[in-house]
């Protein structure tokens, strides 16, 4: 359902970009996409809406790419390999950093890992919020340790919120 493409072989000006947003159990999520794919996805404040955005113009994308997401990224190979992975976890499914350096090769690369999913600027649909510390600590999250502990609550009750924002 989700595919990386790299933001060096997609070129796209300002005027070709589309935007909306779109209300979820999680929190507002900001969509910016083009004709190649989605350039970002994050949770914003409700006070940043802009009248005038249209969230039927994305749900058409979508359907134009057959249900498939195709997210344009900015990375380092490692990142990328990061990213793959745990966009391929399962909605529930938990990994700890550590799993996710070792599964992708790096097994001493533990912070790095959570370096690369800070990285990520496509809210939920590279699902950072899945990866948690050894410990059982939840780790850090770009739009915030409250939301990571909201979203894995969500999932933990089988919500899966890529359904909920395509609905």
């Amino acid at each position: 359902m989700i595919k990386l493409i790299n933001d060096s072989d997609v070129m796209v000006s300002e005027q070709a970009q589309h935007s909306c947003y779109k209300e979820t159990t999680a929190g507002l999520l900001k969509i910016v996409w083009c004709e190649q794919g989605i350039l970002e996805s994050s949770f914003v404040d409700a006070e940043a809406i802009p009248p005038n955005e249209d969230y039927c113009q994305f749900k058409q994308f979508i359907l134009t790419n057959g249900g498939q997401l195709p997210l344009i990224v900015s990375g380092t190979d490692f990142q990328k390999a990061v990213w793959q992975r745990i966009a391929v976890s399962k909605v529930g499914e938990v990994l700890t950093y550590k799993q996710l350096a070792e599964e992708v090769g790096k097994p001493a690369a533990v912070r790095a890992v959570g370096s690369a999913l800070g990285k990520n600027r496509h809210a939920y649909l590279i699902p950072c919020h899945r990866a948690v510390r050894s410990d059982g600590g939840l780790g850090g999250f770009r739009w915030g340790v409250e939301r990571k502990s909201h979203l894995l609550t969500l999932e933990a009750g089988g919500l899966d919120l890529v359904k909920q924002i395509l609905a």
